[in-house]
Order: C-alpha cells, then sequence, then structure tokens
C-alpha cells in the first residue's frame, strides 16, 4: 500500500513536470467520451423501452399489417374483442389521438390529447403524483367525466397547486380532474407528450358525430393497443395467441383482407419513427466513432512520445534497482490518472451536449414544435469508450518503457537514440498521425457534403415569400357547425385580422403551405378520360396576395366564388404543364366525381398561379387545384389562416389571440408560428447533420493537428543535441525547419492519401442524406484536403521554428 502511495505522488510530480501535455491529453479523450456516448446515447434512445412505466419488459404493443406491409393499429370493435378474449396478456390497453380546447380559470387554451380506455393506467403500471386517476370503471356508459393531467402540464399551467378535484372544459364539456400522472411518464410515443387523458367513454359523449365513424367500424384502424403479458409467457406465445383470436375474428367479421396481427416490444419509438430517425442516427454514431478513435490515437501518440523520452528516467530507475514491475505500476498508475481525469470531464459534458442534440428533435412547423425526446444517459457506453480510451493510451505508454527496461542502460543513459534522419522512415509515432489525418480527412469531406446539401437546402426558392408571413390553425369541431356558418365564421375571422394594425392581409386557407395533413383527390380532366388524383387546397380572397404568389393568368379566386355560384379554381402552371401542354387552360373544366350521394360538381379553370412548394420545401411543385374556401373542400373541423404583416410578426399576435376570443371564446389558436422558423423545422435534418458533422470535423482536425504537433515538438525537445551538432556543423536553419516539415508532411501525405480513398467509399454511404450534391462532389473533397493540408503546416511549422532557433553551443553544452 505504501509502495502505491509512493507511486502516486511519483505520478503527479511527473504530471506537474509535463502540464500542457498531462492537459492536452485529458482535453482531447474527454472530448472524443463525450462526442460518441452523446452520439450513441440518441442511437440508444430509439431502441429503449417506454419510460416510467411498471416492469417495461413484460409490456407489448399489437397491431396490425395492411397487405403491403405497413403497421396500422386496431380498430376498436377488434381491440374489445382481444382485450375479452386473449389469454395471454393480464390486460390489453388502448390508446388513441384527441386535440381540442381546454377552457379553465386561466382562460382558453389548445391542447392535445390521448383517448384511452379506463384500464390504461393501470395495464401500463403507470403511478399517479397526485390523486388516484381512474380505472377501468371510468368507461361505463353514463360515466362522469374524468381526466388525468400530465406533471408537466400541471407544474406549466398550475404551478403544482392541488388541482385534484377541479372542473375544466375540454370543448364546452366539464371534465373532473382525477389526477397527475408520475413525472417519469410522460407518453407511449416519443415526440408527442400529451396534456391529459381521458375515457374512451366521454370522447363518445363528446364527439357522437365522429364516434362511429372513428371508433364504430372494423375498417378504421384507428386505435393503438398496449397489453402486459401474463407470467411465463413470451413473444412467441403470445403471437401464437394473437394469430389464432384473428382467425377467429376473421370468420366472425370478415373484412376486404385478412387480418394480420402482430406483438412487438413496446418502445419508446415506433417502428415507423425507427425506421425515418435511426439511419441519420446511425450516421452519427458511426462519425463520432472515428472521433473517438481519432482521441485514442491522438493520446497514445503523445503517450508513445512521452514515454520515448523518458527513457532515460527509466534506465535511471532500473539502474537504481527499480525492477520492470514496479516501472510498468508506475506508468500504469499515470495513464490510469489520466483516463479517469479524461472520463470526469466528458461526464461533464455530456449532458449540455445532450440537450443540444434534443434541439434537433424538435422542429417548429405548421401544426406546432413537437416535444424532443429526453436523451437518457447510458453509464455503460460512457464506461466502454472510457475503457477503450484508457487501454489505448496504457498499450502506447507501457510498449516503449518495456522496451526501454531492457535496453542497453549504458546506451540510454548516453543519450543514444534515434534522430531526425533524413531517410523519413515512418515509426509507429508517425504512423499513429497518419492513421488520425486518414479519420479527419473522412470527417471534413463528409462534413463538407452534408453542408453543402444544407446550403443548396437553404438555396431552395418555395415559390412564395416567407418573410413576414405567419400562420395558425382553429379547430371548431366541438360547435359542430354547419358548412356554410363554419364558412362565414372563418372569413369574418380573416377579415377582422386583416383590418388590425400592422396586418397587411389576412386570408383563410384549408391547409396552409408545409402542413402535414395535404390532401389529393380524384379529378376529371376536360380532355381526358379517366380521373386523375390530384393535390388540393381551398383558399379564400387574398390568399395569393398573403403569401405571394403571382397569378400568371386569369382572376384570383374572391368573394364572387360561393356555394350559390358557378364552381371556379386556380391552377398551378405545373398543372397547366402536364395536362394541358401547348393548350390554353383557362375555360377549361374540371370534374369532381359524384361521391357518397354527393352530386357530381364541375369547375371551371379561371386561374393560373405560379408554382410554389406545397408539400416540403424540398419537394418539387406538384400540380395543384386550388379551390374556393367559400364552394369547396371546407372541413368541418377548421381550418388555417395565413397572415401578411408589415411589422414583425410576433408583434401582430396578441391580435390573433384577441379577435378569436372575441369572436367565440371557447375556442383557441392551435399553433402560431412564422414561416421563417417553419422553413427552419423544414430544413430541421439537414441543419442538424451540417452542424453536427462540422463540429465532430472541427474537433477531428483540431486533434490530427495537436497530435502531429505534439509528436513533432517532443522530436525537436529529445533531438536537440543531434540538432545542435547539425548547426555546429554548418546546417542552416531553414535546413533544420525543412527536415522537421518534411517529417510532419510524409505522415500528413500518407494519411491523406487513405482519407481520400475512405471518405470516397463514406461518401457512397451518405447518398441517400444528400439534396443538390453528388457523393463525388469535387468542392467538397478539396476543401476538406486543403483545410487538412494548411492546418498540419501549422502544426509542424511550430516545432521547426522551435528547431531552427537551436543554439547549438548551449544544446551541446545541455549535453
Amino acid at each position: 500500500m505504501l509502495e502505491i502511495f509512493h507511486d502516486l505522488r511519483s505520478c503527479f510530480r511527473s504530471l506537474r513536470r509535463r502540464p500542457a501535455y498531462a492537459a492536452v491529453s485529458v482535453t482531447i479523450l474527454a472530448l472524443g467520451l463525450a462526442a460518441s456516448t452523446t452520439l450513441f446515447t440518441n442511437v440508444n434512445a430509439f431502441l429503449q423501452r417506454i419510460p416510467g412505466v411498471a416492469d417495461a419488459g413484460r409490456l407489448v404493443r399489437v397491431e396490425s399489417l395492411g397487405e403491403d406491409g405497413a403497421v396500422r393499429g386496431l380498430s376498436f370493435p377488434d381491440y374489445l374483442d382481444l382485450a375479452a378474449g386473449d389469454e395471454s396478456f393480464e390486460g390489453l390497453a388502448a390508446a388513441g389521438l384527441f386535440g381540442g380546447n381546454l377552457r379553465d380559470d386561466h382562460g382558453t387554451s389548445w391542447i392535445w390529447a390521448r383517448i384511452v380506455s379506463g384500464n390504461f393506467f393501470s395495464v401500463l403500471g403507470v403511478d399517479m403524483s397526485a390523486g388516484p386517476g381512474f380505472t377501468a370503471a371510468a368507461d361505463d356508459p353514463g360515466a362522469v367525466g374524468v381526466c388525468v393531467v400530465s406533471h408537466e402540464f400541471w407544474q406549466r399551467r398550475y404551478g403544482g397547486e392541488d388541482v385534484v378535484g377541479r372542473v375544466v372544459y375540454i370543448d364546452g364539456r366539464p371534465f373532473t380532474i382525477t389526477g397527475v400522472a408520475a413525472p417519469q411518464f410522460r407518453t407511449v410515443y416519443a415526440g408527442f407528450h400529451p396534456e391529459l387523458w381521458f375515457p374512451y367513454s366521454q370522447f363518445r359523449a363528446l364527439r357522437p358525430d365522429r364516434w362511429q365513424a372513428q371508433f364504430g367500424r372494423r375498417d378504421r384502424t384507428s386505435v393503438g393497443a398496449f397489453g402486459r403479458l401474463r407470467p411465463g409467457i413470451d413473444l412467441a406465445a403470445a403471437q401464437a395467441h394473437l394469430t389464432r383470436m384473428a382467425a377467429l375474428l376473421d370468420r366472425e367479421y370478415p373484412g376486404a383482407e385478412p387480418r394480420r396481427l402482430r406483438v412487438v416490444p413496446a418502445m419508446r419509438f415506433i417502428q415507423r419513427a425507427r425506421e425515418a430517425h435511426l439511419p441519420n442516427a446511425w450516421l452519427m454514431l458511426a462519425a463520432a466513432g472515428v472521433l473517438l478513435l481519432v482521441a485514442c490515437a491522438n493520446v497514445a501518440n503523445i503517450l508513445f512520445s512521452i514515454a520515448l523520452g523518458r527513457r532515460r528516467e527509466v534506465a535511471l530507475r532500473a539502474t537504481l534497482g527499480a525492477g520492470p514491475g514496479r516501472i510498468v505500476r508506475l506508468l500504469l498508475i499515470e495513464n490510469l490518472v489520466l483516463g479517469l481525469a479524461a472520463g470526469a470531464l466528458g461526464l461533464c459534458l455530456v449532458p449540455p451536449a445532450c440537450r443540444w442534440l434534443e434541439s434537433f428533435s424538435a422542429p417548429p412547423g405548421v401544426f406546432g414544435v413537437w416535444d424532443a425526446p429526453e436523451l437518457m444517459l447510458d453509464f455503460r457506453v460512457f464506461g466502454f469508450a472510457l475503457a477503450l480510451s484508457i487501454v489505448a493510451g496504457l498499450v502506447a505508454g507501457l510498449l516503449p518503457a518495456l522496451g526501454a527496461s531492457r535496453r542497453d542502460l549504458v546506451s540510454v543513459l548516453k543519450g543514444h537514440g534515434d534522430a531526425v534522419s533524413g531517410r523519413h522512415r515512418l515509426s509507429a509515432r508517425d504512423l499513429l498521425v497518419s492513421f488520425q489525418v486518414a479519420l479527419s480527412v473522412v470527417l471534413l469531406v463528409i462534413a463538407g457534403l452534408v453542408l453543402r446539401t444544407f446550403q443548396r437546402a437553404r438555396e431552395v426558392d418555395p415559390g412564395f415569400e416567407t418573410d413576414h408571413l405567419l400562420t395558425a390553425v382553429v379547430n371548431i369541431r366541438s360547435k359542430q357547425l354547419p358548412d356554410e356558418v363554419g364558412k362565414r365564421f372563418f372569413q369574418q375571422l380573416a377579415d377582422r385580422i386583416g383590418t388590425q394594425p400592422g396586418v397587411r392581409v389576412a386570408a383563410v386557407t384549408r391547409t396552409a403551405p408545409f402542413a402535414e395533413n395535404q390532401k389529393w383527390t380524384l379529378l376529371g380532366i376536360e380532355g381526358r378520360r379517366e380521373p386523375e388524383s390530384i393535390s388540393f387546397n381551398s383558399v379564400g380572397k387574398g390568399y395569393l396576395d398573403a403569401l405571394g404568389v403571382e397569378l400568371r393568368r386569369g382572376r384570383p379566386l374572391d368573394d364572387r366564388d360561393t356555394a350559390s355560384s358557378a364552381g371556379a379554381v386556380m391552377i398551378n402552371e405545373a398543372l397547366a404543364r402536364r395536362f394541358f401542354p401547348g393548350i390554353e387552360p383557362l375555360g377549361r373544366r374540371l370534374t369532381v366525381p359524384a361521391d357518397a350521394g354527393e352530386p357530381e360538381r364541375r369547375f371551371e379553370i379561371v386561374g393560373v398561379v405560379a408554382d410554389a412548394r406545397f408539400i416540403g420545401v424540398l419537394w418539387e411543385p406538384e400540380p395543384l387545384v386550388y379551390f374556393s374556401f367559400l364552394q369547396y373542400g371546407f372541413r368541418s373541423s377548421g381550418g388555417s389562416l395565413v397572415v401578411r404583416s408589415e411589422i414583425d410578426p410576433a408583434a401582430v399576435v396578441p391580435a390573433l389571440r384577441r379577435q378569436l376570443q372575441e369572436l367565440d371564446p371557447d375556442l383557441a389558436l392551435i399553433n402560431v408560428q412564422s414561416y421563417p422558423e417553419i422553413l427552419r423545422g423544414e430544413l430541421a435534418d439537414q441543419r442538424s447533420r451540417a452542424e453536427l458533422f462540422t463540429a465532430l470535423a472541427v474537433i477531428g482536425l483540431t486533434l490530427a493537428a495537436v497530435g502531429l504537433w505534439s509528436v513533432l515538438n517532443l522530436a525537436v525537445s529529445r533531438r536537440s543535441r543531434e540538432l545542435g551538432i547539425r548547426m555546429a556543423f554548418g546546417a542552416r536553419a531553414g535546413d533544420i525547419a525543412a527536415l522537421v516539415i518534411r517529417r510532419g508532411l510524409l505522415s500528413v501525405s500518407l494519411g491523406l492519401g487513405m482519407g481520400l480513398a475512405a471518405a470516397l467509399a463514406a461518401g457512397r454511404l451518405v447518398e441517400s442524406l444528400l439534396y443538390g450534391v453528388e457523393a463525388t462532389d469535387l468542392p467538397s473533397f478539396a476543401v476538406g484536403a486543403a483545410t487538412l493540408v494548411a492546418v498540419t503546416i501549422v502544426a509542424c511549422y511550430l516545432p521547426a521554428r522551435r528547431a531552427a532557433a537551436i543554439d547549438p553551443l548551449e544544446s551541446l553544452r545541455r549535453e
């Protein structure tokens, strides 16, 4: 024990003698550990079970599959039959989506909720922070309205005060708060965090018009089902039971296609989300792994060089009686101390890095900002990365020490060692530098590709003016207004907002650009035999002015286009090019076929407008038909507003809310969002890749430069005697500097060649993530290589300048 204490004291003395190298080693390792741990945490989030539930390993999700393999939910009647008859589950719970207006003492606001079965919380095993919640009895017809609020909503809206027993109004219907969910449980679908939960029986009373259409039919798969496996039942047994139940349901209630039910573990992210986000997450993790390798190689090189520089010290210790075991133990302790210090610093960097990464998962959109999934640190990952870095340091530091302890001690003590030879033989340290350079080139090239992708995406013209433009969604389903009354309500709201100070024009539309609920319909086109599936929208007067979309010819839709007037539509140029090539489309007719008792309707093309990107900013403009909002395509659930302001859009938001409250105090805006922010959300994936890869590339480049500098700097320190002798025999300062630079550039050249070849292969792997840029984009490769060469020249220059400034007499006198 006393010897360990002496070794620790010796270790700290040694580190104090080399504070710069100790600090560089710790910082490098900490950056590599933090980056790799953060990005693996991101990947791990897609592979985790639902948090905040009891015994998550036994919680499963029951899904149906379409003929094309698409994952769907269950119909509510099928859910009820499965819940009553499947013997593999302790319980089967259901959850659906709901959005509505909540009114209480704090005013009216829009909330997102989950409609759930009464046994939802008991099946999932969710604890309550306050109140009892509700049970299966809440499903009984005639039960009073009850709800459970989320812990976050409770804190945000009510400040944590006692709310159990308080009555709130959802779409005008009273609900009593019976519980507050525990903070650990927020959602069963990551990215969507409901403010409250209430039973299906209450939805039936709240929306009798939608109940039969949404939950009364077996062909509507609108229910997410969650089951808890009985003890002793595994996934295979549950799947067998479920398959038998599906066959029974097919015989009893045959549908258009046989039921294909499956049971899967209940994960934080559903399969569709994992398939959409995991490729990007794995790519980032691979980049972080490369960075960790660069960091390990860098620290290994520094320790390798330091160990070689300490051969005299090791030889002196051996001469004084220290055995190889004692020497190895001393170096082992030093490396462990460095590794643990790096681990502590890296652990401090992970939480802020995770928060930064979370911000990319919550892009703003037309319907609001989706919640970012929490990234929970997995200490196993951090431990593995730390162990890898420590092992690299141990191997790099111990091998030279072992070699030095076995060498001729007299030769070592006399200072005979390797020289900065003109033959430029590559040592193990030089090869490590080449390895770092190669990995840095890969990161630089990929960063260049994704940066150019982001640049190209930002340069895309959406086809309308986004500055000073905002949108808001209003849902009026709870009012159950007749269509004509609903249309007049929206037009009146748009007219009132348009007269507010700072507002240039306001218009109503069925769907705002870049919303997620774009619609298509079958349209008969004059001159064609078969109807075509065409994207459509319904817009009110002033829509083109609000967006700044140019009318190419004809007239815009306005107040004259009502339900009682002749049908009129506008089309975009993409539709005109596809279906009326070389023909004047004005005056041509489009036909909406008869459907569900509705008669056939004909519309005359009265205007042609410029193309605009309607579905998404990176989607090429598709053929689009604009109907009049007052004439066709109105949704009884509501619509959107687009507002062009003359001042800061944020300044007109209070006026929007005030005008809606004056018209109806039970309604609230779902979301008010400016289009610059929506565009930012549209490009969130490209931005995240650009920022992350740039950060990784800059760190990797810095590490490679530091590694090269440290190796050359230590070489100059160890060989000052040799360099002094060269200068004493007539070598000029420029010759000495060139000698050092040539050695550095040899390692860089080798690494650059290997890195460009590896980057070419890596570019093919990320090709699907690029937009407007080829995987072999020459500027990305050229800029990456040039950046690396410029930085490494600086890294070589500093030691070379130091070598050229050596005083030969002083150097020989010290020796």
